[in-house]
This record gives structure tokens, C-alpha cells and sequence, in this order.
């Protein structure tokens, strides 16, 4: 499956478990309403017992029914909240879908025990178990958005300003200078749009984990020379064209620690797939650089 289809597929999925939980739950419902009907019909109940939902007239088997479609109808609501929030910030991923479907069998596991086998104790164990699970969903959510949040971003975006201000006058004032790191790809034209999503990704990784400016530039006046050229540097081929970036960063050792980070996060492993990478990561020029002079 192609990365993009599988991308897809994934943000999809989540409404799988989401429709169940709602099915479970209509379920439930009608069970209730057959065995409430039922009741009355036999003459087990008055009908007037269910004004209040259930009491001590109610019989046991009908009371737990009740109680158990009242339990799928509170913390579940919050599971439907934050996966419609997941699909919605395009924030779903497998480790969310998964996180979903263990909710949805804690919830029906839940419903079985209470309805069928009342033992208080698996049955508290599988709803603690299941309102664990929904909370990592609400936190995996909010940290998502936090490292996404405009205005959150904005103070990011402030403190880099600062940092590279801090940079600039410890630079001016014989203290260490900024450091670059430099690359050089080929990436076919037909993969440019490609190419240019993986780099919104990887910017923004760098950019959360501390670097202080990150630039992807597109050839437009690049000619190839006699003897070398940024073409020839890296055996462009005719169907291609050059990409030249850079990355800045406070210093040499703030660069080594960020690029640590960023080698770790999940987000730029899944890119570094040589098999769907958009361009031929063999024939990248790349390497750091310190800053010789600055204006």
C-alpha cells in the first residue's frame, strides 16, 4: 500500500470503532426497552416503577440494564468527542485507532460482566482500566495539539527570535557563532509536491525540537559548469531538479543535541523509508558548517 493510501486508511479507520461503540450502545438500549416491556407485560412491574429509571421495585435484572446503558452513555461521549478531534486536526494514527479499539472491548467487556455476570470486581477493573485508556486519548490530543497551536507556536516562534538575537549578540560579542547544516538533493519534478509535504513535516520537527531557522529553496537560476555546479554536484538527470536547504541552529553542540531529538522522533523515522522517500537520498550532498562571517 502506497505511504499516502496507508495515511488515509489509517484516518479513516477510527470511525470503525467509534460506529461500534455506538452500535453496542443502541444495543443495550433496545435490550433494556424488550426487557422493560417484558416485565410490565407479565406483570412482573408497573409500568409507573420506571418513572424515576429504576428503583427498588425494579427487578435486579432489568436495574443492571439501566445502569450499564447509563455507563455507555457518560466517559463514552468523550471518546466520540476526542476521535471526531483526532479526525478532524488529521491527528489520527495507528497507536490512536489502537487506543480506540481497546476502549470500545474494555466498554463491551464491561457491558457483558455487569449485565450477565455481575462480579464487582473484573467488572470495576475493566471500567478503570477503560477510562485509563480514554485519558491517554485526551492527553496523546492535547499534547498533539499543543505542539501544534498557533498562538503556542507563536510564543515558539518569539523565543527563537530571542534566542537567535542572544545568538547574534554573543556572536558580536567574540562569543561562539550560529551553525549550518547544508544539504543538497536531486528530487524528480513529478515529486515535488511530495517532496515539499515531507519538508513542511520535517521543519516542523526541527523547528519543535530547537533549531533556530529552516529553509527548503527550489532551483530557479542554476546552470550547469564546466566543471562543476550544483546540477552536476548531484548527477542531476533531465526529469529533475535541485533542492538546496539549510538548517541554523545556536551552535555546534545545540545542533548535535537537536538532531539527536530529531533522529528519535517517530514523526521522521516513518519519512526515512528509502522506498518512498520522493527523492534519491544516495546522491544528497550534505554537512555542517560553522559561520565564518556574518552582516
Amino acid at each position: 500500500m502506497e505511504p499516502r493510501a496507508a495515511t488515509q486508511f489509517i484516518t479513516e479507520s477510527i470511525w470503525l470503532p467509534v460506529m461500534l461503540l455506538a452500535l453496542w450502545t443502541w444495543l443495550v438500549l433496545m435490550l433494556t426497552g424488550f426487557k422493560r416491556i417484558g416485565a410490565v407485560v407479565a406483570g412482573r412491574i408497573k409500568a409507573g416503577a420506571f418513572k424515576m429509571g429504576d428503583g427498588a421495585e425494579v427487578p435486579v435484572d432489568i436495574a443492571v440494564l439501566n445502569r450499564n446503558l447509563m455507563n455507555l452513555l457518560d466517559m463514552p461521549v468523550l471518546v466520540y468527542v476526542v476521535c471526531v478531534a483526532f479526525y478532524v486536526t488529521n491527528q489520527t494514527s495507528s497507536g490512536v485507532v489502537g487506543l480506540a479499539w481497546a476502549f470500545l472491548g474494555l466498554r463491551m467487556a464491561h457491558s457483558v460482566i455487569h449485565i450477565f455476570f455481575r462480579r464487582i470486581v473484573p467488572r470495576v477493573i475493566t471500567f478503570l482500566i477503560s477510562n485509563l485508556v480514554l485519558l491517554a486519548l485526551w492527553l496523546w490530543f492535547v499534547a498533539r495539539m499543543f505542539l501544534r497551536c498557533p498562538s503556542i507556536c507563536n510564543c515558539r516562534r518569539v523565543a527563537r527570535d530571542l534566542q537567535r538575537v542572544t545568538a547574534d549578540n554573543n556572536q558580536d560579542q567574540g562569543g561562539p557563532m550560529a551553525y549550518v547544516d547544508g544539504f543538497i538533493v536531486a528530487v524528480p519534478k513529478a515529486n515535488l509536491e511530495a517532496y515539499k509535504k515531507m519538508s513542511e513535516k520535517c521543519g516542523a520537527v526541527w523547528m519543535e525540537a530547537g533549531a533556530l531557522e529552516y529553509r527548503e529553496c527550489v532551483a530557479d537560476d542554476v546552470k550547469s559548469g564546466e566543471l562543476t555546479s550544483f546540477p552536476q554536484s548531484v548527477m542531476l538527470k533531465p526529469d529533475e531538479t535541485v533542492i538546496f536547504s539549510w538548517i541554523l541552529y545556536h551552535s555546534r553542540a545545540d545542533r548535535d543535541a537537536i538532531n539527536a531529538t530529531v533522529m528519535a522522533d517517530p514523526r521522521i523515522q516513518e519519512l526515512m523509508d528509502p522506498k518512498t522517500m520522493p527523492f534519491d537520498g544516495k546522491r544528497m550532498i550534505f554537512g555542517g558548517f560553522e559561520t565564518l562571517h556574518k552582516l
